[in-house]
């Protein structure tokens, strides 16, 4: 028997001696009460073995293993009967957060014009299979600056494709009113990304709105009147300065009962190039520890579910901008490297990445690296193993609760 490299281990948690195994891509979960035996597997009972080789954690041979990651991320990557789109409405925006990696925002928008354009370049691929499924996610900027564009591209494609359409929207949740919220919703929105920073003084310090009002207040209160359907995706970045300030934050959140309502992601201040991996697995384990405290879980990071596929690995995913450029990324958008039309790539995307990437238990979650990142270090891979290994065995402690008889 052979015991999956896509294995986390938590040694001597619970107990002293024992490990706890969890998988990367199945999220099995066990304990096994004497370390020694990851040895020699026959020494685990059997319940214990048979619930391993159920979640893919222990397998026959290191050759079942590859069949199997090559089958899963395959699949991971196959989306032929799907095309997604990022479609940045608008580079403008209401706020000026201090850390915006895309810089002094201008007042250029999407015009209706392209927007024609855009949709009618959709529909052709569209049709290329009729049973394609089609996902609109809004990005700007702050896309809701240019409402208008956003209804218009909602009426249309629903019109078109009824419930093989969807959409969601990247925004800073400040422009949310009731009457788009009842709009959206007969155009079958699925979700939300909103971000908040900490409390009330430190969100106003950091995401501060042009018109001087708090955007804290505006975003809790627009995160109650969400329909109970949308997936609502709260993304907290942290670093020194703000771990600090995450209590109230989470418990005005508690107050309001959306722990059962929100999904929770952490990361750190981007870019990080500069800041020890170490470091900052420990500024994100303080806040997922305060996120435990008050209810709230952390979904990314020790889960393949995250945000999705990065357009970038992704052959059918595309991020387009105003002008109707086909941009690799969101990062991408200040370099404008872009392909023109609509490209398309190999549907394995795994077997392309780097070698390294393909050994690595890793994989799963982070997906061979951020492309981005490895640009803005002048081509040279940026790996996160070190950050990963001083990050998951600690959030699995957060997280894991037991009962054991």
């Amino acid at each position: 028997m052979y015991l999956s490299k896509y294995n986390a281990l938590v040694e001597d948690f619970p107990f002293e001696g024992g490990v706890t195994i969890y998988n990367l891509i199945t999220k099995g979960l066990a304990y096994v009460e004497d370390k020694e035996y990851l040895g020699n597997l026959k020494e685990i009972d059997d319940d214990t073995l048979l619930h391993m080789k159920d979640n893919k954690m222990v397998f026959s041979s290191a050759d079942d293993e590859e069949s199997f990651i090559n089958e899963f991320m395959a699949d991971k990557y196959r989306t032929e009967d799907k095309l997604e789109i990022t479609l940045v409405t608008s580079h403008a925006c209401n706020l000026k957060c201090i850390y915006c990696f895309e810089g002094e925002s201008s007042n250029e928008h999407l015009t209706m014009q392209k927007a024609d354009e855009i949709i009618n370049e959709i529909m052709s691929v569209m049709a290329e299979d009729r049973n394609r499924e089609l996902t609109m996610r809004y990005y700007g900027g702050e896309p809701m600056t240019n409402l208008p564009v956003i209804d218009y591209i909602n009426a249309r494609l629903f019109a078109e494709y009824g419930e093989r359409y969807s959409f969601s929207i990247v925004t800073n949740g400040v422009l949310l009113t009731k009457e788009i919220i009842e709009k959206w919703a007969s155009c079958n929105w699925k979700g939300i990304k909103i971000t908040l920073d900490g409390d009330r003084e430190w969100t106003d310090s950091r995401r501060i709105a042009k018109d001087g009002i708090s955007t804290y207040n505006r975003v809790l209160n627009n995160l109650t009147i969400l329909p109970e359907n949308i997936e609502v995706f709260l993304h907290i970045v942290v670093d020194d300065s703000n771990i600090d300030h995450l209590d109230h934050m989470f418990e005005d959140l508690a107050d309001r009962g959306l722990q059962e309502r929100i999904v929770i992601g952490i990361s750190y201040t981007h870019p990080h190039i500069n800041v020890q991996p170490e470091h900052r697995a420990q500024i994100v384990l303080k806040a997922a520890q305060k996120a435990k405290q008050y209810g709230f879980f952390l979904t990314n990071l020790i889960s393949i579910d995250g945000e999705g596929i990065c357009p970038n690995k992704n052959h059918n995913a595309y991020l387009i901008d105003i002008d109707g450029k086909k941009l690799k990324c969101t990062g991408f958008m200040s370099m404008k490297d872009c392909p023109e039309g609509f490209y398309r790539g190999s549907s394995d995307k795994y077997n392309n990445m780097d070698s390294q990437c393909l050994k690595c238990k890793y994989l799963p979650v982070c997906n061979g690296g951020c492309q981005f990142l490895k640009v803005y270090n002048k081509g040279n891979k940026y790996c996160q193993r070190q950050y990963f290994d001083a990050l998951i065995p600690e959030l699995l402690k957060i997280y894991i609760d037991y009962e054991v008889e």
